[in-house]
């Protein structure tokens, strides 16, 4: 799946999964690493599991932007 991931959301460049499978984070063309508030699990087929991937990262975003106009 990784190698698809720049095709189906831009400028992700790959998902960071622990030993379990656990997907953590998210990292960017350019390298940038941006860890998800709640991480997920790819169970069921890959179709639910990217919608939820899809909304974290817009959530995790979301909040990052927040976070810096809070500085």
């Amino acid at each position: 799946m990784q190698p698809h991931l720049s095709k189906c959301f831009e400028n992700v460049n790959k998902l960071e999964f622990e030993k379990d499978l656990k997907m953590t984070a998210m990292f960017s063309g350019e390298g940038e690493r941006v860890p998800f508030k709640v991480s997920h699990y790819p169970e069921g087929s890959v179709e639910f599991w990217l919608t939820d991937i899809l909304k974290e990262m817009k959530t995790t975003v979301q909040e990052q932007i927040v976070l810096s106009t809070d500085a």
